[in-house]
């Protein structure tokens, strides 16, 4: 299911903190990716332990929307 969007809570600010500048955009580019065609994108760094949270937040608010 392609989607237009997704939202972003502050909150993710908090799960984000530890994050360098680096994987912070890595993180962002991959929830953008994986919004629009559903591909989860290979992540390499610690953005990996923040993106499986992010991801099941894009699905609920999907299932939310539809």
């Amino acid at each position: 299911m392609q989607r237009k969007y997704f939202c972003a809570y502050h909150s993710y600010l908090k799960a984000m903190e530890q994050l360098t500048s680096e994987e912070r955009g890595d993180l962002f580019t991959a929830l953008l990716t994986y919004s629009q065609s559903g591909t989860v994108p290979k992540l390499k760094g610690n953005e990996r332990f923040v993106f499986p949270v992010m991801q099941d937040q894009i699905d609920r608010d999907a299932e939310k929307y539809a």
